[in-house]
């Protein structure tokens, strides 16, 4: 849980610096020069879109960091939870692999315009669901979707759904398996994550412990066990997923991270022990 804090602490006080606002790119980086370009992708749908890409961005890294300190705080308690802190690891994951996303330094402005503006198509989509009275902007969507004016082009109309900014948006499970590694280790631990969260039977049995492991049948009566190597295995998936979002987010503002660099060499034996990126998932 220390290496956990710390790459959470120092990834937050390199963006934020503590109390002060967030830190501007590097002059001379590729954010720079995007922001620099911004006014070729401003419109009615938003006068400052790159800005708005980079603020998005920058919530998702501090919501992972805060998702990493909590789920730190919550093993470290005097009782160890046994379901708690996965749908808070799930949360943390899917936030920096969305900010992995949006922050891909190999994209340019457009690129990342669009993703930007998906994503904000996909929220305004959920606002609508909200009652008529509860959403202050009911035309949302339509307005983000104007930014066709760039050159981008719609996903055919179907009902019921979602219509966005060709191509259509990746699935989280996508996010995660690039943040993690690209291959189904990724996706198996997203789907134990997300089976947790939702009270899925396979996901909460995967914590009980039969009393009789010889019995056959349903297990009625079990005991419910935590494992010290699966809260490694998810602190370990977790600092994996904040090096890769914001390696790639420093990158593209162009900032030189020396303590967050030094606290990601004071983690690497952790990682190490874990097969190189983190612990084999047994679920």
């Amino acid at each position: 849980m220390a290496a956990v804090r710390d790459i959470a602490n120092v990834g937050y006080q390199s963006t934020y610096g503590g109390d002060s606002p967030r830190r501007q790119p590097h002059v001379g980086s590729a954010a720079m020069r995007e922001i620099d370009a911004q006014s070729a992708y401003a419109g009615t749908w938003d006068s400052h879109p790159v800005d708005t890409a980079y603020t998005h961005i920058g919530l998702l890294l501090t919501a992972g960091e805060d998702a990493m300190l909590s789920f730190a705080d919550l093993v470290s308690a005097d009782r160890t939870p046994t379901y708690a802190h996965l749908p808070v690891a799930r949360s943390g994951i899917e936030w920096l692999a969305l900010a992995h996303w949006l922050s891909d330094p190999d994209v340019g402005v457009g690129e990342r315009v669009r993703r930007s503006l998906n994503e904000r198509i996909a929220s305004a989509y959920e606002q609508a669901r909200l009652p008529s009275d509860a959403n202050p902007e009911p035309q949302r969507q339509a307005r983000l979707l104007e930014a066709t004016c760039l050159g981008y082009t719609p996903t055919p109309s179907k009902k019921g759904r979602l219509r966005v900014l060709a191509p259509e948006r990746p699935s989280i499970t996508g996010h995660i398996q690039r943040l993690l590694g690209g291959d189904d280790l990724g996706k198996l631990l997203y789907s134990y994550l997300s089976a947790i969260s939702h009270g899925t039977i396979w996901g909460l049995v995967q914590s009980a412990e039969p009393l009789d492991p010889t019995a056959s049948g349903p297990v009625v009566t079990a005991g419910l066990v935590v494992s010290e190597k699966d809260i490694a295995m998810l602190a370990v998936a977790m600092i994996t997923a904040h090096i890769t979002a914001f390696g790639g987010y420093a990158k593209l503002v162009g900032w030189e991270v020396p303590d967050w660099q030094a606290a990601v060499a004071r983690a690497a034996p952790l990682v190490v022990s874990y097969g190189g990126r983190y612990a084999e998932a047994e679920m």
